[in-house]
């Protein structure tokens, strides 16, 4: 299945977090996925919450030194299992991100990732 956020971005106040909620973890590496960013932004970070029943959330959160309300951009995250060395399993679709001021309102702060099937 292909995945998508459609163009929707997710939008990370300066110094806070935003999620990016995605379909349950399943399969045989459930639970044993770790995230991270690929060439991200100077103060942009992403760290996995565990799984629960609803799905798996990704935590985009940044640096307030480091990030300017304003920026923009995509986030590529990629996924690994770490066994014997470090195996990429996916690149997710970019993601585009929108820094925002520190006292944003928390609207808007979640982005739900789809899976779309395709022949």
């Amino acid at each position: 299945a292909l995945v998508s956020f459609g163009d929707k971005s997710i939008k990370v106040p300066a110094g806070g977090l935003a999620e990016i909620r995605l379909p349950k973890d399943e399969g045989p590496y459930a639970g044993l996925v770790h995230v991270e960013l690929k060439d991200p932004p100077e103060g942009v970070h992403i760290q996995r919450s565990p799984s629960s029943s609803a799905g798996t959330v990704l935590l985009v959160w940044t640096e307030p030194e480091l990030v300017e309300a304003g920026m923009k951009g995509n986030l590529i995250v990629t996924a690994h299992v770490e066994r014997e060395g470090k195996r990429t399993l996916v690149t997710l679709p970019a993601v585009s991100y929108e820094i925002l001021a520190e006292d944003a309102s928390p609207e808007h702060l979640t982005l739900k990732l789809k899976a779309s099937k395709t022949e």
